[in-house]
């Protein structure tokens, strides 16, 4: 697979310099993933499944619910793209989905996982988001390299009161307008394990469940039930876009010169994020190349990193 900066890649790159570096460009990864990454791997993989009509036997209730509330969807709607790479000079993607919807308009599609309500708040965080400006960007390419052609009848009646981003005319061929669309899905709040003794020694117990919400390195278990679900859809403005563009070509060129041996900027301040260390800090706060490289063989032959071949899917959730 041809190595990219994905929204992942620019987002650790904002985080610091020397985290980029260990993750994308060296592929250390932690052994033990988060529940909460396993859970979204699990989910997109199935949902991924559903949309292309592939039958799963099996399914999980969950999944039963989501297909009854998206079955028209699917109905009304082209599946253009399932889960597949997409590429723009130095930066690139792997959108969940993409429709071609009614009167034309391209559907980027984003499934969003989450134990939280589906609130106002929680949906007008993705109104101004860096990830899905650059899926417009790379799935509006991607077509147009495939040489997909849409009707100009249709795109020009496809209304201009949506507040479609941009057309782009391509010699005979027009690229509808595109929006991004978060499908939300909503599941309970995993629940608790705790150890309850029978004596003093603590030796002999017994397990229960506690119905509080508990951290992620604490949860057991598979995907919950499916709570609620959210279809929400975002045009966003060119304007904004082009902001995004600029800010993210720049960041990407930084991205291309530290896999190609640049020095990294270490930021001290995200040492401790999310709750917990980074996993690299027992390199970085080494003072030689020669002490941190031993560093990183203690961490891989104790089994806290690994090193993974790169792709996409190591970090989709």
């Amino acid at each position: 697979m041809t190595w990219a900066a994905d929204a992942t890649a620019l987002a650790d790159l904002d985080r610091c310099e020397e985290f980029f570096v260990k993750r994308h460009v060296e592929n250390l990864a932690e052994v033990e993933e988060s529940a909460a990454l396993t859970q979204g791997k699990e989910v997109h993989a199935l949902l991924a499944r559903w949309w292309v009509g592939e039958a799963i036997e099996s399914a999980p209730p969950w999944l039963d619910e989501y297909a009854k509330q998206r079955a028209e969807v699917r109905v009304a709607n082209q599946v253009l793209l399932v889960e597949e790479p997409v590429y723009l000079g130095g930066y690139g993607g792997v959108p969940d989905l993409v429709l071609l919807g009614e009167h034309g308009v391209v559907l980027v599609v984003d499934h969003k996982t989450t134990a939280k309500p589906l609130t106002a708040a929680w949906v007008e965080q993705w109104a101004l988001s860096e990830q899905f400006a650059g899926y417009l960007d790379l799935v509006e390419a991607t077509l147009l390299e495939k040489g997909i052609e849409f009707s100009d009848i249709v795109v020009k009646t496809s209304g201009l009161v949506d507040n479609p981003r941009r057309f782009v005319s391509c010699g005979s061929s027009w690229l509808p307008p595109t929006k991004v669309v978060v499908d939300a899905l909503q599941f309970a709040k995993p629940k608790a394990r705790k150890f309850v003794p029978k004596d003093s020694t603590g030796l002999d117990g017994e397990w229960i469940t506690e119905d509080v919400e508990v951290p992620v390195s604490r949860r057991v278990g598979s995907v919950g039930d499916l709570v609620a679900t959210g279809w929400y859809e975002f045009a966003v403005p060119l304007g904004l876009c082009q902001e995004l563009a600029v800010a993210r070509v720049i960041k990407t060129q930084r991205a291309l010169d530290l896999r190609d041996g640049a020095t990294p900027l270490k930021r001290t301040r995200s040492c401790y994020a999310w709750g917990r260390a980074c996993p690299y800090l027992p390199m970085c706060r080494l003072g030689t190349q020669e002490h941190r490289a031993a560093m990183r063989d203690i961490l891989i032959e104790s089994g806290v990193l690994e090193v993974r071949e790169w792709d996409f899917a190591n970090r989709k959730a």
